[in-house]
């Protein structure tokens, strides 16, 4: 059955060989990466991810070490939807601290924007409750006090009417839910049970524990700063968002582009820790590191950003930047770019085009709270996920191989994403939905299948006509292999 689809395939790469690219061979030399991201304080699946990683080991004493040559990347995002936040970043600092050239914290938008977060909280009191604000506030101030508010009243009578019940507690619980993060508070909570048993966890004690992460020796603190904003590994760039032609080569405050993109990535990690250290000498500084890591207004997206910018369309479904951006790559030995940031679903996500890979690991919306397996050596990748169907579903590539229908999207919309490990079946995707809601639809295929519905991406390479015509002659005459 996959004959068919390693046919339709390398007659693709006999007919089109336009895109040229750094022809780097895989050697031994090349570093074992094992990555992980987004994980939001979800420590059961940080432990699910150990337990599983080659790199990442438990010592005689159960702590989390590195094994002897490997490197481990962590995408961005450690907290917020979890009640693991503080232990999973006391387990990542320990590593960072211990191996500073092997261990990679990426900088995700959950983490950064507790500055903005302490930011505001400095005018808590002083100043009138925050505009963009309100409706947040508006649901703390009516849980805490068991009020409810009519729905339609002016932001200025609003303000003046909870000025009196107004306090620095309630306007930090406002500020986490307008981060999108409406029951840390609550995750904090619990871990904190967890961490001080014989505490009274109150939430004036869950308050403390939050404004103790900010002092010189407060996790966040020493977290934000050991963190950064990309890293290149081998001709692997990993970012939180994504690499776009809009971000590429840009630095905040630098006048001029960076056409290298190992150099544009010790640019940017010099600017955010730049930032970082500002913000943390006086939090009215650093606020250009604020403004580059959030969304534009009104979008859930800054493609200027890469922190916020994503490979996804309107509908949510992934997709790779355009062909110049990734020649643009490939000229400077840049192969493949893996991001966390946008929800994938269940399973990471490959996207192929020739000879370049973009790879989606954000999988903290999984209906199975449980990690995927990522480990990247070079070119190689290959990705190991426990699937709905109860096996493992196995995605496996090399930059160079193109005989493999992963990454391909079919002429219905779906992507293949995996093959299931005791089978001859793929696993394809497709997203439908608007905004910030969408739904994953999965659909279990056999090769012969999807060979039938045939792989729409052939033809979205920069073909001539005779290439196209035999590709098209053979969808219409699979019989004759």
């Amino acid at each position: 059955m996959s004959k068919i689809i390693i046919l339709l395939t390398s007659l693709f790469i006999v007919c089109c060989t336009s895109i040229s690219t750094n022809n780097r061979s895989i050697s031994s030399e090349d570093t074992l990466v094992d990555v992980l991201g987004d994980l939001e304080g979800n420590i059961d699946r940080f432990n699910d991810f150990v337990n599983k990683s080659d790199v990442l080991i438990r010592d005689s004493k159960g702590e989390i070490d590195l094994s002897q040559k490997g490197q481990f990347v962590f995408l961005g995002d450690v907290m917020d939807r979890g009640q693991g936040s503080i232990r999973i970043m006391q387990e990542l600092l320990r590593l960072k601290e211990k191996y500073p050239d092997r261990v990679t914290l990426i900088l995700g938008n959950r983490d950064i924007n507790k500055l903005r977060i302490m930011s505001l909280m400095d005018g808590a009191l002083v100043s009138s409750v925050p505009d963009i604000v309100i409706p947040w506030h508006k649901e703390v101030i009516e849980d805490t006090f068991n009020l409810k508010i009519p729905d339609h009243i002016s932001n200025d009578d609003y303000k003046d009417f909870v000025k009196d019940l107004d306090t620095p507690l309630i306007r930090f619980k406002a500020f986490l839910s307008g981060m999108n993060a409406p029951k840390a508070f609550e995750f904090r909570r619990d871990e904190l049970k967890i961490l001080f048993p014989d505490k009274v966890i109150d939430d004036h004690f869950v308050f403390a524990s939050f404004l103790e992460d900010y002092k010189e020796d407060g996790i966040l603190q020493k977290y934000l700063k050991q963190g950064q904003l990309g890293k290149v590994i081998d001709g692997n760039l990993f970012v939180h968002g994504a690499v776009t032609s809009e971000n590429f080569g840009y630095v905040p405050n630098l006048t001029v582009r960076e056409s290298d993109p190992v150099e544009w990535i010790n640019k940017l990690n010099d600017f955010a820790k730049k930032e970082i250290d500002d913000w943390f000498s006086d939090s009215r500084l650093g606020q250009d590191l604020i403004a580059y890591h959030a969304p534009k207004a009104g979008s859930i997206q800054n493609l200027n950003s890469v922190v916020y910018a994503r490979y996804s369309d309107e509908s949510g479904n992934p997709v790779a930047p355009g062909r110049s951006l990734i020649k643009k790559l490939q000229t400077h030995g840049i192969y493949r770019v893996i991001v966390g940031h946008t929800p994938t679903g269940d399973y990471p996500i490959i996207v192929r085009k020739p000879k370049f890979e973009i790879v989606l690991t954000d999988s903290s919306f999984s209906s199975l709270d449980k990690a995927s397996k990522i480990s990247i050596k070079g070119k190689d990748l290959i990705s190991e996920s426990d699937s709905i169907h109860g096996d493992k579903l196995i995605a496996q590539s090399n930059i160079d191989d193109s005989l493999n229908p992963l990454g391909m999207k079919t002429t219905d919309g779906y992507r293949v994403i995996g093959k299931f490990s005791n089978t001859e079946d793929l696993l394809l995707l497709k997203v439908e939905g608007q905004g910030r809601k969408f739904n994953t639809k999965y659909l279990k295929e056999s090769a012969l299948n999807i060979a039938d519905k045939g792989l729409i991406e052939v033809f979205e390479q920069r073909v001539d006509a005779s290439c196209r015509n035999i590709v098209e002659s053979f969808l219409t005459n699979k019989s004759n292999y």
